[in-house]
Formats: C-alpha cells, sequence, structure tokens
C-alpha cells in the first residue's frame, strides 16, 4: 500500500490512533482494532477502503521465514538469509549486511507492544539505533553551526564571492 499526501487512510489512521486508549501491554490484537476501526470509518465515510494490509507492511519478523527479520530481542542469529551473519568465512555479503540492505526498504519494525523488553547490547537493533542517533547527532551540529553563523550576523552574499575571486 502506497499512501499519497494528505491521504485519508494515513489522516484517519493517525486521528484513529491520537484520539483512542493506548493499547492494553503485552498484547498483539491492537494493529487489527486500528485497521478495523478505520476500515469501518471509511466505509462510513464514503472512501474506498484498503483491501488487504500485509504484515510484512508493518512487521517484517511475522513475514515468511525468507524474508522475515531476525527477532530484535534476541541475540543476533548466526545465519540470515543462508549467510553467516558474521561474514566469516563467507564470500560476499554478510548476513548482517544483507539484513542492513533490507532494512533500508521498510519504514517501520513494529514491536507489538514489548516496550519493556531490552534489545541485546550490540545486536542489531541496538546498532540500527546508534547509527540513527549519530545522524541525529551530525543534523544537529550542522543546524547549529548554521546558526551560529547567522547569529554571528555573517551570511555569504555575491559581494563575498567576487571578492574571493579577485583575491586568488
Amino acid at each position: 500500500m502506497h499512501f499519497e499526501r494528505h491521504s485519508p487512510y494515513l489522516c484517519e489512521a493517525f486521528h484513529i490512533m491520537a484520539s483512542s486508549p493506548l493499547p492494553q501491554p503485552n498484547t498483539f490484537s491492537w494493529g487489527s482494532f486500528l485497521y478495523s476501526k478505520l476500515h469501518r470509518r471509511l466505509l462510513a465515510s464514503h472512501i474506498k477502503p484498503f483491501a488487504v494490509l500485509p504484515w510484512c507492511f508493518a512487521d517484517p519478523r511475522n513475514c515468511r521465514d525468507d524474508i522475515s527479520f531476525p527477532d530484535p530481542f534476541a541475540p543476533d542469529p548466526k545465519y540470515w538469509e543462508g549467510r553467516r551473519f558474521d561474514g566469516k568465512g563467507e564470500v560476499g555479503k554478510s548476513g548482517k549486511e544483507l539484513l542492513e540492505e533490507r532494512i533500508g526498504q521498510i519504514w517501520t519494525i513494529h514491536l507489538h507492544n514489548q516496550w519493556n523488553k531490552k534489545f541485546p547490547d550490540g545486536g542489531w537493533m541496538d546498532q540500527l539505533f546508534e547509527r540513527y542517533h549519530t545522524k541525529l547527532d551530525m543534523i544537529g551540529r550542522a543546524r547549529e553551526k548554521a546558526t551560529r553563523g547567522v547569529e554571528a550576523g555573517y551570511v555569504r552574499s555575491e559581494a563575498d564571492e567576487g571578492e574571493a575571486e579577485e583575491s586568488t
């Protein structure tokens, strides 16, 4: 399913999430309730509802074995997609590298109300968060540097460019 900007599906789903009670801890049914409510509301509003929303759309752990993700709460697997996860003795990409490519192809990992569980230190999910936080830090530093330049009153102009060319 592909959502367009201002999609009635997505806007209504966010409204339902924002206005509904929180899901019960350690249950797996909240997603199905969300889609059920959304489906009924779309029908009531005379908007053609979605027909099928595959599990892999939001939970790549529950897909077929050949394309599912490893359990993020368990230690890294020895093998993934038929390749050693650590890459030892392998020619080509390791299972970890293949997983990292696959992660780049999805936009969510749904953990089904398991917010009290911990990810293994150094595991694939822990490393995913570490890379994300590194990117956020880089963006923050770049924004801070740009803000300091503006606050100092320095804004590069075309005249600055001309002076730089003349001095070389």
